[in-house]
């Protein structure tokens, strides 16, 4: 299985990118500041809130 870090994971680019990547079966670490904001249940995401 592929696997992405992706920075800004929670808007704009970085979260299209991240679900765009995990439409593709590619497991996603998910880097943000807003865990808020962060693509909810989904299968091979892993969020991680760092400033």
């Amino acid at each position: 299985m592929k696997a992405a870090l992706i920075s800004g994971s929670s808007s704009g680019i970085g979260k299209a990118i991240a679900e765009k990547f995990l439409e593709n079966g590619i497991k996603v670490v998910g880097l943000a500041r807003d865990h808020s904001k962060f693509i909810p249940n989904k299968k091979n995401y892993i969020p991680i809130e760092a400033d």
